[in-house]
């Protein structure tokens, strides 16, 4: 075997290597926050995962909830709240985790990258920790599904796609400003802080 041939089999062979460090560098930096998904044409797309998972493995199960209910006969406001009231919250809690994490689905695939938060009603649960016209980013909710409403149990308060495109008047009355101060999560509601909105609206 002559010296060039051995040369050439040396570099090939440090090549290979090279490709295949470089093959697994790139697997290994594969952002979580991502899925690669092959739509139907067969061309795979990136799309964000859905927080819904995530935010179902931190929240209370059904079962807490409606054993913690059955404990308490009033909520933080001292109203009196009945079973089937209890029942009701206990539907209205399934309901807004549904339509909070459908808002951030149907965002993600319109290309969202910020959400804030609204208020239909007041929510005494929820002052002094989230306010109308807080915002956070998707990679936040991606790293902390903790700050998906609703963060307690009759809380009212829903997260919407921030697009740019709000009517200027609209934003400035809901005094946009970032929830993260750092990067620490800021304070949130105990979940086991009842509101019982069944006396004046049909939750």
């Amino acid at each position: 075997m002559t010296i060039p041939l051995i040369i050439a089999l040396v570099l090939v062979l440090i090549l290979t290597l090279i490709a295949i460090k470089v093959g697994m560098n790139k697997e290994e930096s594969v952002d979580p926050f991502f899925d690669n998904v092959q739509l139907r044409s067969g061309i795979y797309s990136v799309v964000r995962k859905s927080p819904r998972e995530h935010l179902l493995q931190i929240r209370p199960s059904e079962e807490e909830i409606r054993k913690y209910l059955s404990r308490i006969n009033e909520d933080i406001c001292k109203l009196p709240v009945t079973d089937s009231e209890k029942l009701d919250l206990l539907h209205f809690w399934n309901d807004s985790i549904n339509s909070n994490v459908e808002a951030i689905e149907s965002g993600d695939r319109d290309g969202v990258e910020f959400y804030y938060y609204g208020f239909p009603r007041s929510c005494p649960g929820c002052k002094g920790f989230v306010a109308k016209g807080h915002y956070v980013s998707r990679e936040e909710i991606y790293r902390n599904p903790s700050i998906v409403p609703p963060f307690h149990i009759g809380c009212n308060c829903i997260i919407m796609p921030h697009s740019g495109g709000e009517n200027l008047k609209e934003t400035t009355e809901l005094s946009l400003r970032p929830f993260f101060e750092d990067e620490s999560v800021p304070p949130l509601p105990e979940w086991t802080s009842v509101v019982n909105y069944c006396k004046t609206d049909k939750v």
